[in-house]
């Protein structure tokens, strides 16, 4: 506690400056319309800025949210369109193809590991038997083919 006032005794003139200081600036910006403005305007811009950082960053953080809800949503779409293609193909040839069934079930999954350096490359997802997915299946990245199913787990 004694460092404490020797520290305060020591620095006493920076301290009354600076509560001189604050005092003075206070009081222009209460009797002064523009000071007021100029300050109020100012504070404003520098709490918007710092609102907008933390949105921006709990928008990123969240981002891995929404890009796993879109993926769903995408293998759900997926889905539809084979079926309307199926169902626009039948209705074009008025005949009941058994063959046509449902031929194909998207199910959105994320790489978890990958190589790309040996002959034969390969590809970890993060999906398995429980999701529905079984040797031989293909595995479709946007449009393209990205290759097979080898095993499961």
């Amino acid at each position: 506690m004694e460092r404490l006032f020797n520290f305060i005794y020591t620095y006493r003139a920076f301290f009354t400056f600076f509560l001189l200081e604050f005092s003075c600036v206070w009081l222009i910006i209460e009797n002064n319309q523009y000071q007021s403005t100029k300050y109020f305007n100012t504070s404003n811009r520098f709490v918007a800025n710092i609102n907008s950082v933390a949105q921006s960053m709990r928008e990123y953080i969240s981002l891995r949210d929404i890009n796993s809800s879109i993926a769903e949503e995408n293998a759900s779409l997926h889905n539809q369109l084979e079926g309307m293609n199926r169902l626009i193909a039948t209705n074009k040839l008025n005949l009941r193809d058994t063959s046509r069934s449902k031929r194909y079930d998207y199910i959105s999954a994320k790489v978890v590991n990958n190589s790309t350096r040996l002959y034969k490359n390969f590809i970890t997802i993060d999906r398995g038997s429980t999701s529905g997915l079984e040797p031989g299946m293909g595995v479709i990245s946007g449009e393209h083919a990205v290759g097979k199913v080898k095993t499961v787990s």
